[in-house]
């Protein structure tokens, strides 16, 4: 029997097999992959931001979409923790796509806005008038019944002063938009509502004055239901009745 010849291998080193730090460092890059999970947790985090982003944006647009008007003055009052809540899904977004150090200096950065914001919008809630006060003044329709007046009182801590928001809603659709058309504190306090055409409308205040002359009126746009100016006043401070 003949001896097999080994093939001689350059400067003289012989045939071994793959190392095995290759072995290994493959095996960490397999476990340094993202999850099914985490990729998961991702996307959830990006949709309810984005979520929440629509509706804070629609909240304090003009106009708005309605869906329900309680709903809409509570999506208004907590819209400082609807932020929170955007923030910290986007904390749990880049704690799923970061790396390394930034895996946790940023979303621990976002959690710790999004508790201030949570705090201070929890403290405007209690000190700065809350939930109590939101008081209809009037609803008033247009003749051609496709629009809606809506007279609010809120925002009103003991003893300071009463904020007053006069709104035009469309009746009918079913995702029917909003538009603001008059907001004062303190005074002028909106009394009621005359239509002088299906779209022109005066908004009447009480206690006529030299600097309050009673009466504010607006015409709304039939197809993107704007007005063409948007009446408001801060006079305060004017002692509640």
């Amino acid at each position: 029997m003949t001896e097999k010849k080994k093939t001689p291998q350059p400067n003289g080193a012989e045939p071994t097999a793959k190392p095995a730090a290759e072995t290994s460092e493959k095996r960490e890059k397999k476990k340094r992959g993202r999850s099914s999970f985490a990729w998961f947790l991702a996307g959830l985090a990006l949709s309810s931001a984005i979520v929440l982003a629509l509706i804070l944006w629609n909240a304090f647009s003009e106009p708005r979409y309605v869906l329900s008007p309680a709903l809409d003055t509570l999506t208004q009052k907590f819209s400082g923790h609807g932020m929170a809540a955007a923030l910290f899904a986007l904390a749990i977004l880049c704690a799923c796509l970061l790396r390394r150090r930034w895996a946790w200096l940023v979303p621990g950065g976002l959690v710790l806005a999004g508790v201030l914001v949570a705090a201070a919008s929890t403290v405007l809630l209690l000190f700065g008038g809350g939930l109590a006060c939101g008081t209809r003044q009037f609803e008033t329709a247009s003749p051609d019944r496709r629009l809606l007046v809506v007279a609010v009182r809120g925002n009103c801590p003991q003893g300071a002063a009463f904020a007053y928001t006069v709104v035009v809603r469309e009746l009918g659709p079913s995702f029917p938009r909003q538009s603001t058309i008059f907001k004062s504190i303190g005074s002028p306090v909106p009394a009621g509502v005359s239509f002088s055409t299906d779209r022109t409308l005066t908004v009447l205040t009480g206690k006529p004055s030299d600097t309050n002359p009673g009466r504010y009126t607006v015409t709304i746009e039939r197809k993107s239901l704007r007005p063409d100016k948007v009446w408001r006043f801060r006079r305060g401070p004017m002692r509640a009745p």
